[in-house]
């Protein structure tokens, strides 16, 4: 049986003043997904986020994100999607780490006792327990980055959208989120992921795009061959050399 399309992109068009984001541009995004999106800096890779989640409206063509034009979701459809960008900005400096990540829950649609239930179990796969009860604007960058990816995740979305999730974290930090995108709390979650590290999106991806000249190339990994020759996608290539294909 397919799998149940999430997220479809067609003959999508977006300009920023006289420059040309994406033209014509196509990609579909399926129920557990994991996409990796590679692209040089200014290739619309956050826009392409906006797109999808409703906060941009395409100049041309149609985005879809289950099944209703993205922005114009309704409220259950925006409960099942969750967009992380720039981290800390998402985040209420005033209150606690805990404090944060259960309103954010509880805007999830999730219950009181609920949202107090995946706080603590998001908190511990992230290591955020023991800052727990510190106010955001008291904590590092490091730990911001990891309380705006549980408030992200808590509520247990359909699908994610996470803008360079692993910027400013430690070693730690990046293993914790590859361990729990990997993990059966998120396993039927898709996920679309950016980031300048493509060697790790090959760690938690299984599909690829390439934004460039207004277009997304989709990849896999048997599908290499077919990517254009940019800086982006050498780097996906050599980040996937060796890695056994599926």
């Amino acid at each position: 049986m397919a799998s149940e399309i999430l997220v479809k992109g067609t003959h999508v068009g977006f300009s920023r003043g006289s420059r040309i984001v994406f033209d014509n541009a196509a990609f579909e995004v399926s129920a557990g997904q994991r996409v990796g999106l590679v692209g040089a800096n200014g290739s619309g890779k956050t826009t392409l986020m906006r797109l999808i989640c409703g906060l941009l409206e395409p100049a041309t063509g149609l985005v879809t994100t289950f099944g209703q034009r993205a922005s114009r979701m309704n409220l259950e459809s925006r409960r099942k999607t969750s967009l992380f960008l720039g981290g800390e900005a998402s985040l209420y400096g005033r209150l606690t780490a805990r404090e944060n990540i259960q309103y954010f829950a509880q805007l999830g649609g999730m219950s009181r006792s609920e949202s107090r239930n995946a706080t603590r179990s998001i908190m511990s796969a992230l290591d955020i327990t023991w800052f727990a009860d510190k106010a955001i604007r008291e904590t590092s960058r490091g730990m911001r980055q990891r309380v705006a990816l549980a408030r992200a995740l808590v509520h247990q979305p359909e699908l994610v959208l996470l803008d360079e999730p692993t910027t400013g974290m430690d070693v730690e930090g990046v293993q914790l989120f590859q361990d729990l995108v990997a993990s059966e709390v998120l396993r039927g979650t898709a996920m679309l992921i950016s980031g300048h590290n493509a060697l790790e999106l090959t760690e938690i991806c299984d599909n690829y795009w390439v934004t460039s000249n207004g277009t997304v190339y989709p990849a896999m990994r048997h599908t290499l061959d077919l990517l254009p020759n940019l800086p982006a996608a050498d780097a996906l290539r050599q980040a996937l050399c060796g890695v056994r294909f599926v």
